[in-house]
This record gives structure tokens, sequence and C-alpha cells, in this order.
């Protein structure tokens, strides 16, 4: 039986599965979807230390108050951290737009301002960060999947969860024949149910 592959904040490759000394290493657009997480992992645990509380929107809106709250720098490389690099900006509502105004007004960001989701703290508030096991944002595999057989979660505690649709498959989480995962709350993985694409 394959596991799921978590990897704590600092942790980017693990072994692969069936045994042997080879590194389980995804491809580089994964890789730089994980970093973008931690990067906002990071920014939303000083967000929290500095004001007391985290972001109270929910979808992109949670994490996109990190650039319209002036928290971080209103910046080319801020701003493309905040969208995965799986998904071409052309299939978002950013298209020919300068990456400074993707984040400056949070009454204008929605679904289609990042290919992240966020989690929907409408329905499922989450009060701070370091907690057990609760996801704060995905991939959002809107427009098919953001990378091929990985979804990437990150987690409340800095860990990122991979979810590999093939493994998910395996251990039965979802039926056979599924190309890619659902988030929102129309998913049948519980970390991704949590998730708004709002």
């Amino acid at each position: 039986m394959r596991l799921r592959y978590l990897l704590p904040l600092a942790l980017s490759v693990l072994p692969a599965c069936g045994g042997g000394t080879t590194a389980h290493q995804f491809s580089s657009d994964i890789e730089e979807c994980k970093a973008n997480l931690r990067s906002i992992f990071t920014g939303l645990d000083e967000y929290q230390r500095e004001k007391g509380q985290l972001p109270k929107g929910s979808g992109v809106a949670f994490f996109a108050e990190l650039i319209s709250s002036g928290f971080w720098e209103n910046n080319e490389l801020n701003a493309r951290r905040l969208t995965c690099p799986g998904v071409d900006l052309s299939q978002l509502g950013l298209a020919g737009r300068a990456p400074e105004t993707w984040f400056e007004d949070l009454e204008a960001v929605n679904g289609e301002s990042s290919s992240y989701a966020g989690r929907d703290n409408e329905n499922h508030p989450l009060i701070k960060l370091h907690g057990p096991g609760e996801a704060l944002l995905a991939c959002d595999n809107q427009h098919g999947p953001n990378h091929e057989n990985v979804t990437n979660v990150l987690m409340s505690d800095g860990s990122i969860l991979s979810l590999e649709l093939e493994t998910e498959i395996e251990l039965g989480n979802v039926p056979e024949g599924t190309t890619e995962l659902v988030v929102g709350p129309d998913s049948l993985l519980a970390e991704l149910q949590v998730m708004s694409l709002d």
C-alpha cells in the first residue's frame, strides 16, 4: 500500500515508494509550487504574530490579504508567489495585467485571481496556525489539474501534503477513472473540502 506524501516545511524530497534509496523528486513546477506555499505559510505565520489573528477572508482573499493589507510589499515576486506556477496566467483573470495590480484591492480578488484555493473561513474558520492537520491552501485544479498527478496542500503546521492521484485511487479515496482531484466542498478528500474556489 502506498502512503501519501506529507512534507515538513524544509523538506522537498522523500524516499521513493517501494523501497530503495532513490529520492522521490517531483517536477520543477511542483517543487516551485511547494516553495510558494512555504513562503505563504511564513507570511501567514508572521501576519498572525504581528496582528494577533489570521486574515479573515475566504478563498483567494484569505492569502491575498498579505499583499492587499500592505503586510507584504506589493511587487512582482510576492504577487507571483500567490499563484501556482503549474497554471499559465492566460487561464486566469490576470493575463495582460501588471503583477502589482493582482492583489492590491481585496474587493476585486476572486477565484480567477489565483490558481490556489484558500481556506473557506466562512464555513470552516481557522483560529490560529500550528494546530493539527488543518488545510490552509491548495492547488485549485479549477482549469484542469494544476500539476500532472499531484495536488499540493499547505497544512496549518507548515507541512505540505502532496496528494498523488494514483495513490488516492489505490487507497480507495477516489474512484477508479478519476482524472483530477476536485477541490472545494464537493471534494471526496477532507483536506480539500475546506477550500473555497472564490
